[in-house]
């Protein structure tokens, strides 16, 4: 209602959230839903956004942004636990892949590149990598480096995004 304008499109960028802001677009007119279930979904989203066109194209373009996205988030454990084969003791690194876990280990760059080389990287591929408030650039250019030079034709852009709890974000179009 603040928001002034006749439509409001809500992106929930969480998939636990998603029910819960279609709930309120069911409430009220004018309210419509994306439904991202992740940040790096989002961001997809906003960029396919065109104030010039109608809601019903931006909803069409923006819902059909978020399809072809992967989205890897890494993280540290809070608690030791065991998801499908991997074990994960608290303070571990965890990369996950799609919401699921992938890897655990030692470095937030070793389970970043892990995760990564399961996406389904191949040439013409964009990797964006969102650095979090703990992220290291330096480790993050290395992840890039190495990247290009596994996987020739792709491209890896790095951004300051400055997240708390995940060192990184990254999604793969």
């Amino acid at each position: 209602e603040s928001a002034g304008g006749d439509d409001t499109i809500i992106l929930p960028n969480n998939k636990n959230v998603v029910a819960a802001a279609k709930q309120a677009a069911e409430a009220k007119m004018g309210i419509h839903v994306v439904p991202s279930n992740t940040v790096p979904q989002g961001v997809a989203a906003m960029l396919a956004f065109n104030p010039e066109e109608s809601v019903e194209n931006n909803l069409e373009s923006m819902t059909a942004a978020i399809a072809d996205i992967v989205t890897i988030e890494v993280t540290k454990a809070v608690r030791s636990t065991i998801s499908g084969n991997v074990k994960v003791a608290t303070g571990q690194y965890i990369s996950l892949l799609e919401g699921e876990i992938v890897l655990a280990g030692d470095t937030a760059e070793q389970v970043l590149e892990s995760a990564l080389s399961q996406s389904g990287l191949s040439y013409g591929h964009i990797v964006t990598l969102y650095l979090g408030e703990d992220a290291d650039l330096e480790g993050a250019k290395g992840v890039s480096q190495r990247l290009q030079l596994e996987y020739p034709g792709i491209q890896v852009d790095l951004i300051e995004g400055g997240q708390p709890h995940y060192h990184y974000l990254a999604s793969v179009e």
